[in-house]
């Protein structure tokens, strides 16, 4: 929206702080342009005066590019992580309170009074089970 409100409002063009899009010649230029310093830094204006138009432009534009979906894209990202981390932590607590072999917990085990830790490492070591599968498959 703010390339072809840049684009056709302001034909002596604007540039950013790392390079000047006035001589875009078409749209295309013009987004490639955009995409590349539009989200470092608002526009830079050629001339040195500023219109109401530009100031409106160049603080609507901060706003809602440089602010706002800055803000959206950093939670999208840290809701990724937040969510992987999650998952995660019931992958790791799956492992550590339940059996492997037979699927019960360290809650039930320990309420019959049996040590899960024993359990796990001497009746049903997991590693004893991959290699009998490992013969049968001989």
């Amino acid at each position: 929206v703010f390339l072809v409100i840049g684009f056709l409002i302001f034909p002596e063009g604007y540039g950013f702080a790392d390079m000047a899009t006035g001589d875009c010649s078409s749209l295309h230029e013009c987004l490639l342009a955009h995409l590349d310093y539009g989200f470092r830094s608002g526009p830079v204006w050629s001339g040195p005066d500023l219109t109401w138009p530009m100031f409106v432009f160049d603080y609507i534009y901060n706003l809602i590019v440089i602010l706002i979906l800055a803000a959206i894209v950093s939670g999208i990202i840290i809701d990724a992580f937040s969510s992987m981390r999650a998952d995660l932590q019931a992958q790791t607590d799956d492992q550590t309170n339940n059996c492997f072999v037979c699927s019960i917990n360290r809650s039930v085990m320990e309420r019959k009074l049996v040590k899960f830790d024993h359990h796990v490492f001497q009746e049903h070591y997991m590693w004893s089970y991959a290699r009998f599968l490992m013969r049968l498959e001989m």
